[in-house]
């Protein structure tokens, strides 16, 4: 069975987006897609938290670049709407703010 992030339902390694990590049974997000999730927080020892919330939300978001579910990198402009996956964001030149 090939394993496929939950979020931009790339395979591992498959899109620019990182490895694969568990966040439950049978279930797995792009390191990369998780860490760049508005609902998500990266402590200081490189813990993810809260990612549960953003594959619900990434559930009913689409993706502005290719209109697919799994969004769940928002644009950091003011009053922008647009939501991502990680990767359509890089290929999309959107800019990310740490």
């Amino acid at each position: 069975t090939i394993r496929r992030c939950e979020l931009c339902q790339g395979a591992e390694y498959e899109n620019k987006a990182d490895r694969l990590i568990s966040v439950g049974p049978d279930t797995w997000v792009h390191v990369m897609c998780l860490a760049w999730s508005s609902d998500t927080f990266v402590m200081v020892d490189g813990q993810i938290l809260l990612g549960k919330k953003a594959i619900q939300r990434g559930k009913r978001s689409k993706c502005f670049k290719c209109q697919q579910f799994g969004a769940t990198v928002g644009c950091c402009q003011r009053f922008c709407k647009k939501n991502y996956h990680f990767a359509c964001a890089r290929e999309d030149g959107c800019f990310f703010r740490d």
